[in-house]
């Protein structure tokens, strides 16, 4: 078996979660927040709840069928 370099056992270890790491993440999280608000900010437009009604009386329709098919 062929034996480890010498010092090679005491050498530092790279991190397993750096600031870079941390940034990218937090970027992600943030821009993830601001699609959820413009997402949200969309729904309370009057066209935004125009379309939410269409939306929710097309699921109604479809669970619970008014039986004028």
């Amino acid at each position: 078996m062929a034996e480890p370099d010498p010092g090679t056992e005491f050498a530092p270890s790279k991190p397993k979660f750096g600031l870079r790491d941390l940034f990218r993440v937090a970027l992600w999280g943030f821009l993830a927040a601001c699609a959820l608000f413009i997402a949200l900010y969309a729904g309370t437009t009057a066209i935004g709840r125009d379309r939410l009604h269409v939306a929710f009386a097309d699921i109604h329709q479809i669970l619970m069928p008014t039986g004028d098919n």
